[in-house]
């Protein structure tokens, strides 16, 4: 079984720490993205854009929107005064593909567009891959709701 793996080097016990995500889990995950995108809530940082960087260094998503805020290495808030906090990084992530991370620059998106046309943009590259897919056999009543659903986004 073939498993996705983003290392996170934890610098204050010094070790490295491997995570990783099993292929089965990725049905899991696209319907924790669908009910984020029709809630609207897909903006924010780090965990989001953790998993939209590995997707994309692998080939295996197409990346629609706009450039994330660049939040990639965990850490934390500490008061330093009584009306200061700072942020403290306590690790920081690793991709194995591009031997970076995305902390400050954020995730680049394959197709730019708005935060409010890019479900719609989204959406119609999905479809449109569905009809990529040919229509033998079982296909064709999903190729046909594909054609209905791509005809009402237009």
């Amino acid at each position: 079984m073939a498993m996705d793996w983003t290392p996170q080097v934890e610098t204050l016990c010094a070790q490295l720490t491997e995570h990783y995500v099993f292929p089965e889990v990725g049905v899991e995950i696209a319907e924790i993205l669908r009910k984020r995108l029709a809630a609207g809530a897909y903006a924010g940082i780090s965990g989001d854009e953790e998993l939209a960087y590995d997707l994309q260094t692998r080939d295996r998503a197409t990346i629609v929107g706009e450039r994330t805020k660049g939040g990639a290495n965990p850490g934390g808030r500490y008061y330093v005064g009584p009306h200061l906090k700072s942020a403290v990084p306590s690790g920081r992530a690793v991709n194995p593909v591009r031997n970076d991370n995305w902390e400050g620059v954020g995730v680049a998106p394959d197709i730019e567009a708005t935060a409010e046309e890019a479900f719609g943009r989204a959406y119609g590259l999905a479809l449109w891959h569905v009809l990529t897919l040919g229509e033998d056999g079982a296909r064709r009543a999903v190729a046909a709701e594909a054609r209905e659903a791509l005809a009402a986004l237009q």
